[in-house]
C-alpha cells in the first residue's frame, strides 16, 4: 500500500498541472526557436532543470511517507537549486564524451553499466544528499544491498521508460503530448525509488519525516505526558491528604486501558509512589490502583515482548 501511495504521487493535480505547465513550454521553445540556438539551448536546459528537480522533489515526498504530491517552489524554479537534479546530467555528458573521444568501442558496455547502477546511484543520493554517493562503490553497494530484490523494480522501470521514450519518438503523436507523457513516466519512476527507499528505509538506515514509528513515537510521547499530569494530580491529592480525589484520578486513567497498558502504567505509578517518601501516600495509591487479574505482566512480568 505504501508503493501505490508513492506511485500515485505524479497523479494528483499539483504534479499534473506542473507537467503539463512545464512541458507546453518545452515544446514551444523546442518549435519556435529552431535557428536561434543559444537561446534554444538556455532554455531547454531550463525547463529540463525544472522537470528534473521536480522529480526529486517528488522522491524526497515518497520516501518521507508524505501522501501528497510537492508544490513547485521559487527555488525549484530557480536557475540552480537542488543540486541533485545536475548530478546525474553532467555524468552523462562526461561519460558520451569519454566514449567519444578515449574508449569509442565500449561506448555500450559503459551505458549498460551505467544504466544498471544509476537507481543506486539516485538512492544514496536520495538518502545523504551528498553528491559524492552518486559515485562512491561503497553508497552503490549500500543503495543495491539495502534494496535487494526490489532493486531490480528500479532497474525495470528505468527499462521501461527508455522503452517507451523509443516508441513516443516513432509515434505520430504532437511533441507536447510526448514530451507530457515522458515526464509523467520520469516522475513515476523516481516515486518509484522513494517508494521502495521508504519501504526498505531500515534496511538503508533511513528515517523518514512520516511513518508508522514515528507516528508511534509521538502517540506514545502525549500518552506519557497525560500520565505524568496524571500522577501530579494524584500526588496533590495525596499531600493534601484527600484520598477521594486521588482514588478518581486513578480510576478515571485506568478504566479505559487494555490489559497491556494497563500493566505497563500500573507498574510505573507504583515506582512513582514509591519515590515520593510518602509511606501514606505509596500505601494509598497501592490500595487504590485497579487491578485485573487476567492482565498480562500483573503479577510483575512483562507486558510487552
Amino acid at each position: 500500500m505504501e508503493l501505490l501511495r508513492a506511485l500515485a504521487l505524479p497523479f494528483q493535480f499539483t504534479s499534473l498541472l506542473f507537467s503539463a505547465v512545464v512541458t507546453t513550454l518545452l515544446a514551444f521553445v523546442a518549435s519556435v526557436t529552431p535557428g536561434l540556438l543559444p537561446p534554444r539551448i538556455l532554455g531547454l536546459h531550463l525547463l529540463l532543470s525544472w522537470l528534473n528537480k521536480y522529480a526529486f522533489a517528488l522522491l524526497d515526498h515518497a520516501a518521507n511517507g508524505h501522501a501528497e504530491a510537492p508544490v513547485a517552489s521559487v527555488e525549484l524554479l530557480g536557475p540552480f537549486g537542488d543540486l541533485r537534479a545536475w548530478v546525474h546530467p553532467t555524468l552523462a555528458a562526461g561519460l558520451a564524451a569519454v566514449c567519444l573521444f578515449w574508449l569509442p568501442g565500449y561506448g555500450l558496455a559503459i551505458a549498460c553499466i551505467a544504466l544498471l547502477l544509476w537507481p543506486a546511484s539516485v538512492t544514496g543520493l536520495a538518502i545523504s544528499h551528498e553528491v559524492r554517493d552518486a559515485l562512491d562503490p561503497r553508497s552503490l553497494w549500500r543503495s543495491i544491498s539495502g534494496l535487494g530484490r526490489a532493486y531490480g523494480l528500479a532497474v525495470l522501470g528505468l527499462l521501461v521508460i527508455g522503452m517507451l521514450g523509443w516508441g513516443l519518438w516513432l509515434s505520430g503523436l504532437p511533441s507536447v503530448l510526448r514530451y507530457f507523457i515522458l515526464a509523467l513516466a520520469w516522475f513515476t519512476l523516481h516515486a518509484l525509488i522513494g517508494g521502495l527507499i521508504f519501504e526498505r528505509r531500515h534496511v538503508l538506515g533511513f528515517e523518514p519525516a512520516r511513518s508508522p514509528e514515528r507516528t508511534q513515537a509521538r502517540v506514545d510521547a502525549e500518552r506519557d505526558r497525560r500520565r505524568q499530569q496524571m500522577i501530579d494530580r494524584v500526588f496533590a491529592a495525596c499531600r493534601a491528604r484527600n484520598a477521594a480525589e486521588a482514588r478518581r484520578e486513578l480510576q478515571d486513567w485506568f478504566a479505559p486501558l487494555d490489559d497491556i497498558d494497563h500493566a505497563l502504567d500500573r507498574r510505573e505509578v507504583l515506582a512513582r509512589a514509591e519515590s515520593w517518601g510518602d509511606a501514606w501516600a505509596a500505601g494509598l495509591v497501592s490500595r487504590e490502583l485497579p487491578v485485573r487479574t487476567d492482565t498480562p505482566g500483573a503479577a510483575g512480568g512483562s507486558a510487552r515482548p
